[in-house]
């Protein structure tokens, strides 16, 4: 679905393909910011003229298409989830160079807004650089919003129409917290929901409590949590004018929880390597229907792994940083490879891409049964296979460990509650 919008209506094309009207706004510095497009869905495309006219330039000799105005062109983007794009464009300058985006956030009629931290642009055409905001939370009852934002630090601010509105949007009804569910033979409470205050708008913040038959196993698992609310909208931060809000709370074994043999592999490393030190260990295992293929246990520094081959091993150095990058092609696992530098222990476990909500969890202790702290801090797929990356905190090079291995499902709730009912910090 594609739309030239200003304010509330479809903007007209003229016969040379440029639009009649658009919502702009002239920076400081004389430069105008101009709302081309705004378009929702997977696909999204901006045409910079009418279609009539396109075909007409290309009909023409090439040294004549300029005859009926500028060349009209088009830009595309394909994404995996719904967004919305509004397509803002800007002049390019004297200098030429590109502008300078310092933020955009998208802010409601009630003046809550909500930062937008993923866009891409860069394009330009016909004298004018593009960026493509890419909005998965915005008022979508309300007919328009506002986008502001910053250009080289100068403050713009324009009105979006709303591609959806009017929006049909089914009743929830909220429940008093705190509330419970039963599920999986627990009991998962949300005792509270805090609402804190920010610069434009507020976060979230849930506090739940686990169960069994009476028994507190608050202990016994980490919680991930996202919100939704009935018109679409999902994140971890949403609009408070929405009535109801859905808090869809998912819970994982920690390693002091109750597991039993069949759910894990378990085996011994002897010796902890070292900074610039790798160990492989190839295993087929099945665990919980999941086949754990490799496993790679290494030390701070440098690496890399082509095709489960080690082909770089640096111990790390200070101001090496910290960072990780992957990268596949031919859609199968004959060419992958994944690079990394860290200041920290790590493990990487290959094993069979699931959809859904697996977790390939691993847990380390040492002699005495004290368990090392584990971060989740990457992943790669390819050819049906992922490559999970799992750091690894205070551990003693040389010594010896038990390592865990644990692919899980959460168990899982969801809490109705109105945001209006919470307190605010």
């Amino acid at each position: 679905m594609f739309f030239f919008i200003a304010a509330s209506c479809v903007i007209m094309l003229m016969p040379d393909g440029t639009p009649s009207t658009v919502p702009s706004f002239t920076l400081p510095d004389g430069r105008v910011v101009r709302l081309e497009a705004v378009t929702y869905g997977k696909k999204h495309e901006y045409r910079s003229g009418s279609l009539f006219i396109e075909k007409l330039q290309k009909m023409l000799p090439y040294g004549m298409r300029d005859m009926l105005g500028p060349r009209v062109q088009v830009m595309r983007s394909s994404y995996s989830e719904d967004l919305l794009i509004p397509w803002v464009s800007v002049d390019s300058g004297p200098s030429g160079r590109s502008p300078n985006y310092d933020s955009i956030r998208i802010v409601a009629d009630t003046g809550e807004g909500l930062s937008v931290n993923s866009r891409s642009g860069g394009d330009e055409i016909n004298g004018r650089r593009f960026m493509r905001p890419n909005v998965r939370i915005f008022p979508r009852r309300d007919q328009s919003f506002k986008l502001i934002g910053k250009i080289d630090k100068q403050e713009f601010t324009l009105t979006v129409p709303n591609p959806l509105w009017p929006l049909t949007v089914p009743e929830w009804t909220a429940v008093e917290i705190p509330a419970s569910v039963e599920t999986g033979g627990f009991t998962i409470t949300l005792k509270k929901g805090q609402l804190y205050r920010r610069r434009d708008g507020v976060s979230f913040s849930p506090f739940f409590g686990v169960a069994e038959n009476g028994e507190t196993r608050d202990d016994w698992f980490d919680f991930t949590w996202q919100l939704a609310d009935a018109t679409g909208n999902q994140g971890y931060a949403l609009f408070t004018n929405e009535p109801v809000w859905r808090v869809d709370a998912k819970a994982y074994r920690k390693a002091g929880a109750r597991w039993a043999t069949n759910e894990y592999h378990e085996f011994k490393l002897e010796s902890m390597p070292a900074s610039g030190e790798i160990q492989e260990h190839f295993i087929i295992q099945t665990v919980q229907g999941v086949d754990l293929r490799a496993l790679w246990i290494g030390g701070p520094g440098h690496f890399e792994i082509s095709n489960r081959v080690v082909t770089l091993a640096d111990p790390y150095v200070p101001g090496m940083g910290n960072g990780f990058s992957s990268s596949s092609s031919g859609g199968s696992r004959v060419d992958w490879k994944v690079e990394w530098k860290r200041d920290k222990h790590w493990i990487m476990i290959e094993a069979p891409y699931r959809p859904g909500d697996l977790r390939l969890s691993a847990f380390v202790r040492d002699a005495t049964g004290k368990e090392a702290k584990v971060r989740r801090s990457g992943s790669m797929g390819a050819g049906g296979f992922y490559s999970h990356f799992i750091e690894v905190e205070k551990v003693k090079d040389g010594e010896k460990y038990t390592v865990r291995l644990a692919p899980q499902e959460p168990l899982q709730a969801e809490f109705f509650i109105a945001p209006a009912d919470l307190p605010v910090k």
